[in-house]
């Protein structure tokens, strides 16, 4: 069974006195989502006319399951929007979050925001300008946060496998459990800070419109899943790894090619260029390599040794100083010693994250028909 409740509460105000408007929003939120689940299975009935009701007449197979996952999360928080002269606009956000999934004290977390706003083509100086249907001025930074893992993550877990042992020269079967994900007691809220500049814009009465933002972002106590060394006893744990970097452009442009009573074709068009770095692991070193982390580069970074190229029948003397023949992967040799070792050779091989996007729609609709 599923339980999901929300339990929302805003109370809002707003008044205008000549020029000036202020609008005044509070509110709270709470969230609890409760999973309880149990299960019986088998085979082979004893009679046919028992279905599910009598699961001890299962005859093969008996298996019996359950579990429960409980998570919470509440909610505070506040808005101030104002505009003067509907030319000049601001809006103040501040929120307080905290969440069940996170360590006991580092649940809650503080995230706010500003953002001003600027109506150029109301000015008077451009307000005349017929070419011009909207022009605003953007600016905005703001803190928001993540805690994006499952229940209970910050204590632990066990993996479930199955071991042999003998009895009497007979083998037998049975479940046995090992510790599969370390505690983290200190797990908290991911943050994010980012800083956005953006301009929207139209002209001829909107048949060219669209916006450009340019923006960083800067990630702090990432949460993400990392390996730790099998002398601990585990395998993987959640942390806070570090800080990463985002910065880039977005642009977007909208044309009404065509605009007529029966027909019109509209396009849309993209392009987005960003750019991804670590600048911080957490425990101050340059590189992780077991897990392809390394300051100044992206996450999705492969790492590994450079293959150059297939070992050529007039190469065979040489393929032979490092073990190789005709036909087999020539890796190079970065350090030039004469072997290919993994600590020694691998480089950074590059990025999963594309150098830039672009996107092409175009829209057609005649009469009630689109495309």
């Amino acid at each position: 069974s599923d339980v999901n409740w929300s339990w929302e509460n805003t109370l809002a105000y707003s008044f205008t006195l000549g020029k000036h408007n202020l609008s005044l929003m509070a509110g709270n939120a709470l969230y609890k989502n409760v999973a309880e689940e149990y299960k019986g299975a088998g085979h082979n009935l004893i009679s046919s006319t028992m279905l599910f009701y009598n699961l001890g007449g299962l005859q093969d197979s008996q298996q019996i399951s359950s579990s429960y996952v409980q998570t919470t999360m509440a909610s505070f928080f506040g808005r101030i929007n104002y505009k003067f002269n509907e030319k000049y606009l601001m809006t103040v956000t501040l929120r307080q979050d905290g969440s069940s999934v996170l360590a006991k004290d580092h649940q809650w977390g503080v995230f706010p925001s500003v953002a001003l706003a600027w109506r150029m083509n109301e000015e008077n100086f451009l307000k005349n300008v017929e070419q011009l249907s909207n022009l605003k001025l953007r600016l905005s930074y703001g803190i928001s946060g993540n805690s994006a893992v499952s229940a209970y993550q910050t204590q632990g877990g066990l993996g479930k496998t199955m071991y042999a042992y003998l009895i009497n020269n007979t083998e037998n079967g049975a479940y046995g459990y090992y510790p599969a994900l370390t505690p983290n007691y200190n797990l908290g809220w991911e943050k994010t800070a980012t800083a956005n500049i953006g301009i929207d814009f139209g002209f001829f009465n909107n048949r060219i419109s669209g916006s450009l933002d340019i923006y960083q972002q800067k990630t702090s106590d990432l949460l993400m899943q990392k390996k730790v060394p099998s002398s601990t006893g585990y395998s993987l744990a959640w942390d806070n790894v570090g800080k990463t970097e985002n910065k880039g452009v977005e642009l977007v442009i909208n044309t009404q090619n065509f605009n007529q009573k029966d027909f019109s074709w509209n396009t849309d068009y993209t392009f987005t260029l960003n750019r991804e770095k670590i600048t911080e692991l957490a425990d101050g070193t340059d590189r992780d390599i077991s897990n392809g982390w390394f300051v100044g580069h992206s996450i999705k970074t492969h790492y590994g040794l450079e293959k150059i190229g297939i070992w050529q029948l007039d190469e065979a003397e040489e393929a032979a100083k490092y073990g190789e023949k005709p036909g087999r992967i020539k890796i190079k040799d970065q350090n030039k010693d004469g072997s290919i070792d993994n600590d020694n050779d691998r480089i950074i091989l590059g990025s999963e994250t594309p150098d830039f996007v672009m996107g092409l729609n175009n829209t057609f609709k005649y009469k009630n028909f689109d495309l």
